[in-house]
Formats: C-alpha cells, sequence, structure tokens
C-alpha cells in the first residue's frame, strides 16, 4: 500500500489550541467513508518535529484526491516514496475545483464571525453525511449567517448558498463586502431586492445575487445562486421551499455574540430556545436525505438535550463515533461541540 502524510494548514493550530490534532483526524475519518478507496493506519504522525496526519491506501484517484482537497486542515499533501536508499516526500497537486477563491473569507474581519476553517470543516461534515455528496450543485442554508462567512465558503465550493439573518447591520455589511469582492474579481453578478409579506405584515427582506464567472456562463444561466434574507429565522419555512435545501449548517448562539428574534421582539443567546422554535422550520426546508449540522456552547446546552430537541423536529442524529468527539474549548466562556443530524 501507498502512504501518505498530510501537512497541517500552519494557521490551524493557532484557532484550535491543542485540540486541532484531534479535529484533524475526526475530519479525515469522516471523508474516508466517502473515498473509493479503503484507508488504513489513519494517524497523527511526527517526523522531525512537524506533525502530520498519515495513511495507507492502495492508490489515491483523482475523485479522491479531490475529496482530500477541500479539507480544513489540508495544507500540503506528499506522497512518500524510496530514492536512492532515502525516504522521500513527494508533494502532490491540490485541486477540489473551487469556484471562488480562498480569500473571500479571509478578508471580512468581525466580532463573533465564526473561523473559517471551522465553518469549512462543518460543510464538509454535512456534505459527507448527506445523500448528495458528489452533486455539483448543493443548496445550502445557514439560518443564522451572520455576515455569510459559511455562505461566502459555499460559493468557494461552488454551491448555491442562502442565509437568514435578523440584524440588518450584519446583512447590510455582508451583502456590500460580497457585491464589492464580485466587482472587484470582475465577475458577471446581478443583485435583486424583494419584500415577503404574511397576512398583511412584512416579515422579511430578500436579497438575491446570481453570478458566474464568465459572460457566456452568465448568458447561458449557468450561475450561482446567493440569497440573504433579513428577517426571523423560526419563519424560515416561510421564505422558502419546503424540501429545498441539500444542507443546513448553522454556528448557534454562544451566548456572547449572534441572535435570533424570537417572536417577542427580543434578541436570545439561548440555542435551547432559538431551536425550540426554530428547527421545525429548518427541518421543513431540508430535503429528505439532507443533512443539518450545527456547533454551540455546551456550556449552554448539553449534548443529550439537543439530541432529544432534534430528534423531535424528526431527525435521526448520526451516532457514529466519528461524530461524537469534536467537542473542544474556544475560551473560558466557550466549550465548543458538532452535532450531526439527516432528515431519512
Amino acid at each position: 500500500m501507498e502512504k501518505y502524510l498530510i501537512l497541517m494548514h500552519p494557521y490551524h493550530n493557532q484557532v484550535y489550541y491543542n485540540t486541532s490534532k484531534k479535529l484533524a483526524l475526526l475530519e479525515f475519518e469522516a471523508a474516508a467513508y466517502r473515498m473509493s478507496r479503503t484507508c488504513e493506519n489513519i494517524a497523527l504522525e511526527n517526523i522531525h518535529g512537524i506533525d502530520y496526519v498519515t495513511f495507507n491506501v492502495d492508490s489515491l484517484p483523482s475523485q479522491d484526491l479531490k475529496l482530500i482537497s477541500r479539507l480544513s486542515f489540508v495544507y500540503a499533501l506528499f506522497k512518500q516514496e524510496e530514492y536512492g536508499g532515502k525516504t522521500c516526500l513527494v508533494p502532490m497537486t491540490k485541486d477540489y475545483g473551487q469556484y471562488l477563491e480562498d480569500d473571500i473569507v479571509n478578508i471580512l474581519k468581525y466580532s463573533g464571525k465564526t473561523n473559517e476553517y471551522f465553518t469549512k470543516l462543518m460543510i464538509n461534515l454535512a456534505v459527507f453525511a448527506s445523500d448528495f455528496y458528489g452533486q455539483d450543485r448543493i443548496n445550502l442554508l445557514d439560518p443564522v449567517c451572520g455576515k455569510g462567512t459559511s455562505l461566502f465558503q459555499g460559493l468557494i465550493f461552488g454551491y448555491n448558498v442562502s442565509g437568514v439573518e435578523i440584524d440588518k447591520k450584519l446583512v447590510d455589511q455582508g451583502l456590500a463586502f460580497l457585491i464589492k469582492y464580485l466587482e472587484n474579481k470582475r465577475f458577471k453578478h446581478k443583485v435583486s431586492k424583494s419584500k415577503m409579506s404574511s397576512e398583511g405584515t412584512k416579515i422579511c427582506d430578500i436579497t438575491c445575487i446570481n453570478l458566474a464567472k464568465t459572460k457566456e456562463e452568465y448568458k447561458n444561466n449557468n450561475m450561482l445562486e446567493v440569497n440573504m434574507v433579513r428577517g426571523d429565522t423560526v419563519n424560515t419555512d416561510k421564505y422558502f421551499k419546503k424540501n429545498y435545501f441539500h444542507v443546513i449548517v448553522a454556528d448557534l448562539p454562544y451566548g456572547i455574540q449572534h441572535g435570533s428574534n424570537t417572536g417577542t421582539g427580543s434578541f436570545t443567546r439561548n440555542p435551547e430556545l432559538l431551536l425550540q422554535k426554530a428547527l421545525p422550520a429548518w427541518t421543513s426546508v431540508l430535503k429528505k436525505g439532507g443533512s443539518l449540522v450545527l456547533s454551540w456552547n455546551t456550556f449552554l446546552l448539553k449534548r443529550q438535550n439537543l439530541h432529544q430537541l432534534l430528534e423531535q423536529a424528526g431527525l435521526a442524529v448520526l451516532e457514529k463515533e466519528t461524530y461524537n468527539q469534536f467537542e473542544h474549548r474556544v475560551d473560558q466562556a466557550i466549550m465548543r461541540d458538532i452535532i450531526v443530524a439527516r432528515k431519512n
């Protein structure tokens, strides 16, 4: 069998501190279920003071190389070979067919922003757990999207993306950034705005952006779609059609940042209260075979309680060991975990 080594991104350890290695292994194990060849001996190996994620496999076809290239922690990939009695690491070209450049998730900085590598991890877990891995045009929803980090990462992957956010300032700033980015990168795009009412009362503002890499793709209607909804996430099933999204990814309120209107005219930083009100709407717009991935502060909501809320909403929580070990400390006030569920 051939041996491969993955060098982790140099910023990865800074973001996740001592848990980065564990998270990297777990993400690779989740990805390995989608590879066309069986990986063996998945491990963390230190070579001359440098940590690598290593694995053995019979061969690495192009589709598996593409999958590995999209993982959040992957900085460089090497194949181990022997030359003249010496062990050498031969670099391999990463390629996952990204639609936009990675810089779109790095430029915009603000308080409360979910780390871009963690966002990428969550999206990968959602796609791997769904029935739709390998499909070209995934419809992704972030129902508590802030300024849109998850939407920008979805665009990098070539997905149609939608976000819901109650805070007008965050929506306006996220949209302004995206439109300016597309203008600077010379992407052909069109912006349209609309409003939605229910029982005579406006419930949201919707901004739709259609974008394409080239004039030819734009002319042929081969475009990606971005929908940013300024409204209460509990009304998500009013904003979008039932069974529309392949994956839903949400970084829930930590008790520090973020918020949702709960129907009382106030914001909540309580993830349990938010989920009680919003999960039925989120589940309604998720396709059968689709997946939902949530991250949250376990100091505010115990995993078993979140598990129960998801099951009550008609979702099946994935119980594989791979998906039950993501808990890690972010700071003194936040112990973050991830849960993955499917709509079967």
